[in-house]
Order: structure tokens, then sequence, then C-alpha cells
């Protein structure tokens, strides 16, 4: 489950043109290696326990809006793990534009049957009466894929709540993440303004 994530991009920069960008964590069970028992996942033998943490996307695991926004975008490309980018060239007077470097887009190989699993899950967590993002980001006319989140932040503070996804399923042209800050329920909180956000580029789709 750790190589799988390295694969798609997580635990290191996803190469956006901007300064500082934050690698995230992903936990390794090899490093936890102290007999030692501990409230602190780093300082006690990796559990079973943990294994299960990280399957839903808790525990030690730390991810940037971006890296999930690039895996999202994997999904529905067919597996090539683009790198995004704010600049297309800069442009200056009386000399030659810069135009920034593109290094090669990577491919993550799935098969077809795991790519279809994951696109028929996250398609019907949104079309489907009952699925986690259905009452607040179905749209009648655009076609959506996507998964909610609710991340659990510890402190006593309240969760953090995203929604991520793609549209139109059919033909995918953008990819989306939608993150507010100790806000609750993925889909109760971050669903709605998923939803506005694909009203708005639908004309576009």
């Amino acid at each position: 489950m750790i190589a799988w994530a390295r694969r798609f991009g997580f635990g290191q920069p996803t190469g956006v043109d901007l300064s500082h960008e934050s690698a995230g964590e992903l936990p390794d069970p090899k490093a936890s290696d102290d007999p030692k028992v501990s409230d602190d996942p780093k300082k006690r033998p990796w559990a079973a326990s943990d294994t299960m943490s990280l399957a839903v996307g808790q525990g030690t695991l730390r991810v940037t809006p971006l890296q999930v926004a690039r895996l999202v975008a994997a999904v529905a490309n067919g597996g090539r793990l683009v790198t995004p980018h704010l600049v297309d060239r800069i442009r200056r007077r009386d000399k030659p534009d810069i135009v920034p470097e593109r290094p090669e887009t990577p491919t993550v190989a799935l098969s077809d049957d795991t790519l279809a699993a994951v696109r028929r899950g996250m398609v019907d967590a949104v079309a489907t009466p009952g699925g986690t993002a259905y009452a607040t980001v179905f749209h009648a006319t655009v076609s959506i894929a996507g998964k909610t989140g609710t991340a659990q932040t510890g402190k006593n503070l309240a969760d953090h709540a995203w929604f991520a996804g793609y549209v139109p399923v059919e033909d995918p042209k953008y990819a989306l993440v939608v993150v507010l800050e100790h806000s609750g329920n993925g889909g109760e909180a971050a669903g709605p303004v998923a939803q506005h956000l694909i009203e708005a580029l639908s004309s576009r789709l």
C-alpha cells in the first residue's frame, strides 16, 4: 500500500512551479522499529491497526490538495501522473519568452479492471442514492465521479471536509479538490462547494 502511494506521488512534491511546496507525510512501517509501546505511531512497532487506518486515509498520512488532485487526474486519464503548472510562459519585452521546462509525465501502471472498479465506485458515490456525495454533489446534467472525505485532526478539533473528483465522466476535462479545514463532514460541507464549482464549469464541458 505504501509503495502504491509513492507511485502516485504521495510523500513527495508534485513539481508545481511554486516555491516551498510541501511533500506531505507518508508513513513508513519499516521506520517504526522501537519496541517501546507509545501513543505515537512513529515510536512503536507498526500494527495491523495502522494499516487499517492508512487504508481509509487516516493515521499519520498527510497529503496536500494538489497531490489528491493529481491522483484523481491519474484515475481519470488512465494513469498519467500529470505535473501541475500555473505558468505557461513568461513574456519579456524585446526578449524571447521563457518557457518553463515540462518534465516527462510518468505513468502509473494500473490494470483495466482496477481502473474500472475505482471509476465505478467514484461514479456511484455521486450518482447513486445513498452515495456519500449524492445529496450535495449530484448534478442533473453533468456526470460526476468523486469521493468525499472526512479527515480526523485530533486534539478535539473538528474534522477537515474533503471532496475530490473529475468531470465529465465520459470525457474527463477537469479534476477538482475541495478542502475546508475544520468544517466537519466531507459530503455535507465540501460537497455543496464542489457542486457550485462544477456548475460554474458546466458551460466548458
